[in-house]
């Protein structure tokens, strides 16, 4: 949680993401984010109501896991080439 009402606020969350997750993946250690808890505005509230969390200190913007292991599977999501039309 933290700043996250401007733009500004957007891009040093986004930096301080991307350096993470690099680092991670430098160590060998896996990030898996869980979005949708985050932009899912039930989803939310439900987390919101789960995990204690005071406003005065920021939104709340990141929800992830953290892990070391085998190789995590690989993602069900559309290939870039099945997006994109032609």
């Amino acid at each position: 949680q933290g700043p996250f009402e401007r733009e500004r606020d957007w891009v040093a969350a986004g930096r301080m993401l991307a350096r993470l997750w690099l680092t991670m993946t430098k160590l060998g250690l896996h990030l898996h984010p869980f979005g949708s808890i985050i932009t899912n505005a039930d989803a939310n509230r439900r987390v919101r109501d789960r995990i204690p969390h005071d406003p005065t200190e920021g939104t709340l913007w990141l929800i992830m896991r953290l892990g070391s292991g085998a190789q995590p599977p690989r993602s069900l999501r559309l290939e870039v080439d099945e997006l994109l039309a032609r």
